[in-house]
């Protein structure tokens, strides 16, 4: 009894800070008013399944989906914000699923991945990023500066008819070839090891950690009708330009307006998305290689991945580079050279250091051509597109620089000796001790290895040029001595990729032509290996670290109430007790499209200008109250100042009388 006395006690303990914060105690709430439409949806998806041969199926399912789509349209329409009611759940699955189709849609314009659709909508994503920031460097936000319920409407209504004539035309196709059993199964793991690390985060009102705030704030510039190359804060005339890729801001730009969305509801969206064609797309690539499927899937769920530097900490930006790499591999496997070079160059977009390691794939795969004494299609086109993105991020990021960038201060401090150690670390630090099986990708090369086309040689050359891009990358900024330990490029997962493909790899070549009772032993060796050195694979957090639907809902009302000119100060009331720290960032722009005064970008991502350091003057310090932060940030250039929800907000406000309060969130009008 003692023994459950004291566990029950350590449970309490652990559980209370979690009953404590303002932001879990909303997800609660969310789950449980989101319940009956949850069931609701699961019910119908198991009676679409279970009639999907029926005559009317296909006019149900449109019928379906039409009130998945127009829910968010509804909810935006009259209440400005989606994702905190009863319907929550569903209209977070009618944008995906718009969101989805239409990438999807965009992507399928483009013939050689028609009917692949991982691939269409990885397209599409490569597409719109190009686009967008091409659009966005040319200044298109400033006149179409904020996103408007009517595109929303017409997308959601174009993607609907569209969908409706996809669904007719294929009453009248020809059924398609049933799936075998392993496709099933693999789809269902597929399904799981998707779902696993998104299920602590539902109803989250945003991605948990990392640049996510950066880009917020980036994306809030853009709301603004700003240009990059020339930003102005809003505090005491302060302006600068900003080196940070505009990939993801910029493609969140286009998006936002497409369903009327702000920044963290659709960065939101696509942090969620990327997770999904992440797992996807090294599924199918491990597939095309001929490795084990199953493998692959159960491998993703590695915490370099899923952990505080991937999933869990909210690196859209990295991720969806790491993505659209994953895909250009996929398209030269397919010798599209120009489509792959449009992955390639989004990457760049997205996050160029995460490019590199897969522009040594790229390389490589164009000695193939070289080798047949043939140039691919296209060529023209190809340069074209490569010179144009080359062109942009060097004019965009290098060219005019006055202040150093963050991994020019990293190279300049490189010694060989920093090199080879930042190599080794990494390597066996990304792959979880499992770095013997690299050795996996030489086996096609060796001279009596038979049975294997020639293709697969080329294929498994282009990872391994990518892994040992990952290792120069490792090597050149992975110095986790002289430089912060967030700083390294752990984030851009440089050899789990390649190390995935080669556990597939491995489990492929044993499996081949292999008795049922050896399947069942290799199978059952690699998921218990996974168990021993991978297990579980996800971190699990309570809630987003930066904001909270309160929050949001403050933005919203921030918008409807105060004057374009207004600048606000937001403080996390927590911090308040760490005196000059840094920690008061939020997605106040980026939600509410006016000025704030804290934001997350760092002087190294400053190409030119002037960035003030937001550390409180000398009068505020550790303990002070209410009234001497009113004064303070008002002394900055401040008109307002916003409590962001946290365990302290409540007692730290009390007694005095807020311009507005949602919640735990508290907005004040400064002197």
């Amino acid at each position: 009894m003692d023994s459950l006395a004291h566990w029950s006690q350590r449970f309490a303990l652990g559980l209370e800070p979690y009953l404590q914060n303002p932001g879990f105690l909303e997800k609660v709430h969310l789950a449980r008013t989101n319940l009956p439409a949850i069931l609701l949806l699961i019910l119908v998806l198991i009676l679409l399944y279970r009639y999907r041969r029926a005559r009317f199926a296909p006019l149900v399912a449109w019928a379906g989906l039409a009130v998945l789509a127009l829910i968010p349209f509804v909810l935006r329409a009259f209440d400005g914000y989606a994702y905190d009611s009863p319907l929550a759940f569903l209209a977070w699955a009618g944008d995906l699923a718009i969101l989805g189709w239409g990438l999807s849609r965009l992507g399928g314009l483009l013939r050689p991945v028609r009917g692949e659709p991982i691939l269409e909508i990885s397209l599409g994503v490569a597409g719109l990023c190009f686009l967008a920031t091409l659009a966005t460097w040319a200044g298109a936000q400033a006149f179409i500066p904020r996103p408007s319920p009517i595109t929303h409407l017409l997308l959601a209504l174009a993607c609907l008819a569209l969908i409706g004539r996809s669904l007719w035309r294929r009453r009248h196709a020809p059924a398609a070839a049933p799936r075998s059993p392993t496709e099933r199964w693999e789809g269902v793991l597929a399904v799981v090891v998707i779902a696993l690390p998104v299920l602590p985060y539902l109803f989250t009102p945003a991605p948990p950690d990392c640049d996510i705030n950066s880009m917020s704030e980036l994306l809030g510039f853009f709301f603004q009708g700003q240009s990059l190359s020339h930003v102005a804060t809003g505090l005491q005339g302060e302006t600068f330009a900003v080196r940070y890729p505009a990939g993801l801001p910029s493609l969140a730009w286009a998006v936002a307006h497409s369903l009327n969305l702000a920044g963290s509801e659709v960065l939101l969206l696509l942090w969620l998305l990327t997770f999904a064609l992440l797992v996807l797309n090294l599924w199918r690539l491990a597939k095309e290689l001929g490795g084990h499927g199953a493998v692959a899937l159960l491998f993703t769920l590695t915490t370099t991945l899923t952990g505080a530097f991937g999933f869990s900490g909210g690196v859209v930006q990295d991720m969806l580079a790491f993505v659209l790499g994953i895909a250009m591999i996929r398209l030269l496997l397919r010798d599209q050279f120009l489509l792959a070079t449009l992955c390639l160059g989004a990457s760049g977009f997205l996050q160029p250091i995460v490019t590199v390691s897969f522009a040594f794939a790229y390389g490589f795969w164009w000695l193939r051509p070289l080798a047949r004494r043939s140039w691919p299609p296209r060529l023209w086109a190809v340069a074209g597109l490569s010179f144009l993105a080359v062109a942009y991020l060097y004019f965009a990021t290098m060219a005019g620089s006055t202040e150093p960038s963050q991994p020019a201060l990293m190279l300049a401090a490189l010694t060989p000796a920093t090199f080879f150690r930042n190599v080794l670390f990494w390597l066996d630090f990304d792959t979880h001790h499992l770095w013997p099986f690299l050795a996996v990708l030489a086996v096609p090369f060796l001279p009596r290895f038979r049975g294997e086309s020639p293709e697969l040689r080329w294929a498994v050359g282009a990872i391994l040029f990518w892994f040992l891009g990952g290792c120069a990358l490792n090597g050149a900024f992975g110095d986790t001595v002289r430089f912060n330990y967030t700083a390294t490029f752990q984030k851009g997962f440089t050899v789990v990729g390649p190390l995935i493909l080669s556990l597939s790899l491995a489990a492929g070549f044993l499996l081949k032509k292999a008795s049922p009772a050896k399947n069942a032993w290799v199978l059952s060796s690699f998921l218990l290996l996974w168990i021993l050195f991978l297990f579980p694979g996800f971190d699990p957090k309570p809630v987003s670290v930066f904001t909270t639907h309160s929050d949001i809902r403050m933005a919203k009302t921030v918008l409807r109430k105060l004057p374009e000119g207004a600048c606000i100060a937001n403080l996390n009331p927590y911090s308040a007790t760490w005196g000059k720290s840094r920690n008061y960032y939020s997605f106040v722009r980026g939600d509410s499209f006016h000025h704030t005064v804290f934001g997350r970008l760092n002087t190294h991502s400053v190409k030119k200008g002037r960035y003030a350091d937001r550390s409180f003057d000398q009068t505020i310090h550790a303990g002070s109250t209410l009234a001497d932060f009113k004064a303070g940030f008002a002394k900055m250039g401040a008109t307002h100042l916003l409590i962001i929800a946290r365990p302290e907000s409540d007692g730290f406000c009390a007694g005095s009388v807020p311009l507005a309060r949602i919640g735990s969130t508290y907005l004040y009008a400064l002197p």
